[in-house]
């Protein structure tokens, strides 16, 4: 693996294009804006070669990846005042852009007005591509001389066709790849643009954490990634929600309410009557939620929630426990006397000490 020639290559360079295939198969999106995050805060001036991400990813996207795709820039620069507010409006064939002054300013100096047409091709002295294959993809992109290429792939048919090729069979996800490339140029180029794209692109790529070629340092590149600050609760809520808003809104708020315990790999959630009544949802929403769940145990091999049900005579629980230990779940099944399919078993109580139940439930891990 060539990284120090990657890093010494992107620190020499000061125009660098970033070419994603234009399949945007696996987590090419993803991964290519974080690259593109942490190039912008190594402020290189980065050539984004695609203006249209999947829907799905409109999340990680901020105004910087926008603006590189704009044709036009106007800027008003603030020298005697400040703006508080920006709106536009699109009429037949005009376009108004409104401006709201701080305390009432009214004075705006015509020349502190600035219009500016960005260039349709720039010279670039670096190119990474993500995902392609074959050397005549590239060619259009070179601008018509021979630039330097950072080739990077996870498919064994590429042709090797850069001055480093960073070829990773093995990897189930390009952001896998893209981690540790961030990691050797710079440590603090982990902003939470690029940590939640990482993240989100881990999970698209190994088809959430079933794909075979996934290994452990791959978990511990998810923990490092949390650890400095990914908002997984967003990327979860973003990938995994739901058309019904009740079950969108109580899934928000298992995510929330997420509890990690990492010393006896579980993720735990208690939920009361009340946040079923804040979310305008019910019991029956957590089914769903749970399949969802179960395909998103990262960092831990075990997931509980306990949820208070309504009852006249007594306080009454439900709990559900799942674990990719199959003996486990029997062990908790007999204990709780609950009701045990595959790998969860569900069970009640009739009253709530949440720690005895948590520490009832860590003493089988």
């Amino acid at each position: 693996m060539s990284l120090e020639g990657i890093k010494n290559l992107i620190e020499k360079n000061q125009n660098i294009g970033l070419l994603p295939s234009m399949k945007m198969e696996k987590d090419i999106a993803p991964a290519t804006l974080s690259l593109f995050y942490g190039l912008k805060k190594l402020e290189k001036n980065v050539i984004l070669f695609f203006d249209q991400f999947p829907s799905k990813f409109n999340f990680l996207i901020d105004e910087e990846v926008k603006a590189a795709d704009a044709d036009f820039l106007i800027s008003i620069r603030e020298t005697n005042i400040k703006f508080s507010r920006i709106f536009y409006q699109k009429i037949e064939d005009e376009l108004r852009f409104f401006l709201k002054t701080r305390q009432g300013e009214k004075k705006i100096d015509e020349r502190d007005i600035y219009f500016q047409s960005l260039p349709k091709t720039k010279p670039i002295e670096l190119l990474i591509s993500l995902g392609i294959g074959q050397k005549k993809e590239i060619v259009n992109f070179q601008g018509g001389k021979k630039i330097p290429v950072i080739n990077i792939d996870i498919q064994p048919n590429n042709e090797n066709y850069g001055e480093i090729n960073l070829i990773q069979l093995n990897y189930s996800s390009f952001s896998e790849i893209v981690f540790e490339i961030l990691k050797i140029i710079d440590e603090n180029l982990f902003d939470p643009n690029s940590l939640n794209s990482l993240l989100t692109g881990i999970i698209q790529g190994s088809s959430n954490f079933k794909d075979s070629k996934i290994k452990p340092v791959t978990f511990r590149k998810i923990s490092e990634l949390m650890e400095r600050g990914a908002n997984w609760q967003k990327v979860f809520y973003n990938l995994f929600s739901f058309e019904k808003s009740d079950s969108n809104q109580l899934f928000q708020r298992v995510l929330n309410k997420l509890e990690i315990i990492p010393e006896k790999n579980l993720n735990w959630v208690l939920l009361k009557l009340k946040d079923f009544q804040e979310t305008n949802s019910s019991p029956l929403n957590l089914p769903l939620i749970f399949e969802k769940i179960k395909s998103l145990i990262f960092s831990s091999k075990n997931f509980a929630c306990l949820w208070e049900t309504e009852n006249s005579v007594a306080s009454l629980w439900q709990g559900v426990f799942y674990s990719l230990e199959k003996e486990t779940v029997e062990k908790i099944a007999y204990y709780f006397k609950g009701n045990q399919k595959d790998n969860a078993v569900l069970f009640k109580i009739s009253r709530l000490d949440e720690q005895w139940v948590k520490n009832q439930l860590m003493s089988f891990l």
